[in-house]
């Protein structure tokens, strides 16, 4: 009873300077009004800094929105500064509501499985067998024209490779005619293989259907290139994973990724919110996925997800996830780390926690944390998904980025690919080949691609001067 007393007597003395806080400095209030959760928690940290009672009132750090909000349902008198920025908040709200609702309603997030089952039945199914030989063939990197060649050559096949340990590859002048499919740039298909009538590959054009979060991806996939190393330095362009990784080969962790080309307080700050936002995409192109995609294909991700009990994309724990915890069969035990760092190709330094300085952390693999909050940020608009499935625990992102013709062993069948932008130049190069069947597919503008990475497939070469690191054609 005694302890009941005071914990709700320092609840009171929290909220009352908290409440006094807020409704003396403007700031704070006009972050109230407009809903801006974050930067009204980030002015609360400003004003504890320059306040001792304040800090002395919050020493677990100011309270999130929600709870600051219950604390104003209970104080009184109420100011009236306060009460205004409420009942703006208030008008705020619902204004947000609806504009997520018509936001979800303009893009496939929103769908249930019958609008999936309805949408994969329009597809045209376009049935392609196997080739007597892979083309193009294996290790040799695409020049789809002559001038293309031309640029290229000397950096492929005579100049000093990044990694002299790695074989070099070839270089071959497409031949068009030996191509069993050309997909064209606007039109979407299931490729199957007639003799099994197995899926070979998926290909959605007009993905997300939404230009405002095409620019918000493109955004993020642009400052994710910049500011992080390429795990792939013999390719062309920029290939920067992000999420968790299994460590290096010589030394492996399972823990969240640290590329950063410049480690310092600011890229640390940086890397940070670069995490979240990134976090936030790729559960973006997960739900994506999910709802556009043959269920078999989502089914083989989840299957490799719940096998090993891994953690999902979280921005190393910043997206406040709800941990739904289940026992391992055999705690400590699986492929978990092992299997991932196949699946992801992980070739860099890994990890950090929290800020990017204490030692690497270990992540218990017999955790299933699923679910968090993240924003998606369209226009002046911030949509906030609540409780929402996050991504898996790994991915990629790419700029102009391009391959010779290989294949990858990995843990899982499937592998996905969402392009969600690309620039007009005409002969750009960068489109994707499934070589195991002589299939090429032109690459556009919000396209997704799901096919199978153990068998042969690569990208073209962009037809951009090998040296210019900032090209005028993007591709990401």
């Amino acid at each position: 009873m005694v302890r009941n007393s005071k914990q709700k007597q320092k609840a009171h003395i929290a909220s009352s300077a908290v409440i006094s806080a807020v409704q003396a400095d403007p700031d704070a209030l006009a972050y109230l009004s407009s809903n801006d959760e974050p930067s009204f928690i980030q002015r609360l940290s400003h004003l504890a800094r320059r306040s001792a009672a304040l800090r002395d009132a919050t020493p677990r750090g100011p309270p999130n929105m929600r709870t600051f909000i219950s604390w104003c349902s209970n104080y009184q008198p109420m100011p009236d500064t306060l009460s205004a920025a409420l009942k703006d908040r208030r008008t705020h709200v619902a204004d947000a509501r609806l504009a997520k609702r018509d936001f979800l309603k303009s893009t496939p997030l929103s769908w249930i499985p019958q609008d999936t089952t309805q949408f994969l039945s329009s597809l045209p199914i376009i049935y392609i067998s196997r080739p007597s030989s892979p083309y193009p063939p294996e290790n040799y990197c695409v020049a789809e024209s002559e001038a293309i060649y031309r640029r290229w050559k000397s950096t492929l096949l005579t100049d000093k490779q990044p990694d002299a340990r790695r074989k070099r590859s070839s270089l071959l002048h497409l031949d068009y005619s030996k191509l069993s499919y050309n997909l064209g740039p606007e039109d979407s298909a299931i490729f199957r293989d007639p003799s099994t009538r197995d899926i070979i590959a998926i290909v959605i054009r007009n993905a997300c259907r939404e230009s405002d979060l095409l620019d918000w991806a493109d955004g993020i996939i642009a400052d994710g290139c910049k500011e992080r190393k390429s795990i792939r330095k013999e390719d062309s362009g920029t290939l920067a994973q992000i999420g968790y990784s299994a460590g290096a080969r010589k030394k492996t962790r399972f823990d969240w990724v640290l590329n950063l080309k410049s480690i310092t307080d600011r890229s640390r700050t940086v890397a940070a919110e670069t995490d979240r936002k990134s976090s936030a995409l790729f559960s973006v192109f997960w739900q994506l996925a999910k709802n556009l995609l043959a269920p078999e294909i989502i089914d083989d991700f989840k299957l490799f997800l719940d096998t090993n009990d891994l953690k999902r994309m979280d921005a190393n724990g910043q997206l406040t996830a709800q941990y739904n915890r289940r026992p391992h069969s055999n705690p400590g035990s699986g492929p978990a780390e092992t299997s991932l760092k196949s699946s992801i190709l992980a070739e860099n330094h890994y990890i950090k926690p929290e800020r990017y300085t204490e030692r690497p952390r270990n992540i218990e693999h017999n955790s299933r944390d699923i679910k968090g909050d993240y924003i998606v940020q369209i226009k002046s608009r911030a949509f906030k998904f609540v409780n929402a499935e996050l991504a898996p625990p790994a991915g990629v992102m790419g700029e102009n980025y391009s391959r010779a013709i290989h294949y990858e062993n990995q843990p899982h069948k499937w592998g996905l690919s969402w392009t969600v932008s690309r620039g007009t130049e005409p002969d750009a190069g960068c489109h994707f080949f499934i070589a195991e069947y002589a299939i090429r597919i032109e690459m556009s503008p919000d396209t997704m691609v799901a096919w199978r990475p153990s068998e042969l497939h690569g990208t073209s070469l962009p037809n951009c001067d090998p040296k210019d690191k900032d090209p005028i054609f993007k591709q990401r």
